[in-house]
C-alpha cells in the first residue's frame, strides 16, 4: 500500500506503534545510490538511530518531508533513494534493494513538527 497525504492513515496506525527507527534526518537527501555522498550520510544516520536491526520481516515506512517535494517520483527521486539508503536497517547490503519488503509506504510534504529541508523517518515492523 502506498499513500500520500497529512497523516498516516487510520488503518495503518497500528504498524508504526512499536517503530525500530523514528527521528528526523536534516542533511542532504539521498537522490541516488552509486556515487552520492548524500546516500552514505542518511545510511550512516539510519543505523546510528535504529533500535535494532530488523533481517526478514516485511516493514512499514513513513517519510514526513519538511517542505514541497514531488511525491510522485517514487521510482528515481528522493523516495526511492532514501528507501535504498534504509537498507542497512533492514539487515541488507547497502545497495541491495529492499522494495519488496516495504508492504506500507506513507509520505507527506510539508509535513508538521518537521523543519524545511528536514525528512522525519519512521521505520516499523
Amino acid at each position: 500500500m502506498i499513500t500520500t497525504g497529512a497523516s498516516v492513515p487510520d488503518e495503518l496506525v497500528a504498524r508504526f506503534s512499536d517503530p525500530l527507527l523514528q527521528d528526523i534526518y536534516c542533511d542532504a537527501l539521498p537522490m541516488k545510490v552509486t556515487n552520492d555522498p548524500a546516500h552514505r550520510t542518511f545510511s550512516d544516520w539510519a543505523i546510528a538511530r535504529a533500535r535494532w536491526i530488523e533481517r526478514g520481516a516485511d516493514v512499514s515506512v513513513w517519510l514526513r518531508f519538511g517542505g514541497r517535494q514531488n511525491l510522485g517520483d517514487i521510482g528515481s527521486g528522493p523516495i526511492k533513494a532514501t528507501l535504498d539508503g534504509l537498507a542497512v536497517v533492514l539487515g541488507a547490503d547497502e545497495s541491495r534493494d529492499v522494495d519488496d519488503r516495504v508492504v506500507a509506504l506513507v509520505t507527506e510534504q510539508a509535513a508538521p513538527g518537521v523543519p524545511l529541508g528536514c525528512l522525519g523517518v519512521t521505520v516499523a515492523v
